[in-house]
């Protein structure tokens, strides 16, 4: 279940504490931190079939704009947002819809190099007669993983000057049972890096429900 509450940093509670015991476990050297095979990991993601079947899950890419729309005051209008793992750059346009002043869209490459092409678009030609010109200025990528990002590439990314943090940070950060493909450890590393004190966060909690269920044939497959 995902709620898209927003909530003052700090804002995952016991889960962030959770996450932060598994996160210390592996954590035995800064180099051996983040070692998780990351170019096949990030090279799957960037297949653009991948990608369309995130799309068209309706239900949380619409949750997401539901979200982003219904809290665009005080969070998104006229603020700076950070989109963690911005893949598609889906939360990112969605976040410029609310209002936000500029977005910088995070993501390892290859795969930001797509979300370049809506930059480029926008400044091909001057006038109304560009594409994505309501982006202009306003979208910024920044080609790395978050843990590898420093205040100065977020300055030199950016069209405008910007302040080493945000105010609101956005990601598409829930794989199976929330903790699947580890980004919850990632979001929080860019929460206590790049976001303001008073900053919001979507998500901001994630909960896990379980019921009991009689599978004779499969457990028995199983044994088998």
């Amino acid at each position: 279940t995902l709620t898209t509450r927003f909530e003052r940093k700090p804002s995952l509670g016991g889960s962030e504490m959770c996450i932060r015991d598994m996160a210390m476990v592996v954590d035995e050297s800064t180099d051996a931190k983040y070692d998780r095979q990351d170019e096949a990991y990030i090279g799957d993601h960037c297949k653009r079939t991948h990608q369309a079947h995130m799309l068209k899950f309706s239900v949380r890419t619409s949750s997401y704009h539901m979200s982003i729309m219904q809290h665009a005051l005080p969070y998104f209008a006229n603020q700076t947002v950070m989109d963690v793992g911005a893949g598609n750059g889906i939360l990112s346009l969605f976040a410029l819809q609310a209002g936000a002043k500029l977005v910088l869209a995070v993501e390892a490459p290859p795969k930001g190099v797509h979300l370049h092409d809506l930059v480029r678009a926008a400044h091909a030609q001057d006038g109304d007669s560009a594409h994505n010109m309501w982006t202009r200025d306003r979208l910024a990528v920044v080609h790395a993983r978050v843990e590898d990002v420093t205040p100065g590439m977020l300055r030199e990314a950016a069209p405008i000057p910007v302040e080493p943090r945000v105010d609101t940070i956005v990601s598409e950060c829930l794989g199976v049972l929330l903790v699947h493909e580890r980004m919850c450890e990632t979001l929080l590393e860019a929460r206590d890096r790049f976001l303001k004190p008073d900053g919001a966060l979507l998500p901001s909690l994630g909960i896990l429900c379980r019921s009991r269920l009689n599978a004779a044939r499969m457990v028995h497959a199983v044994g088998a």
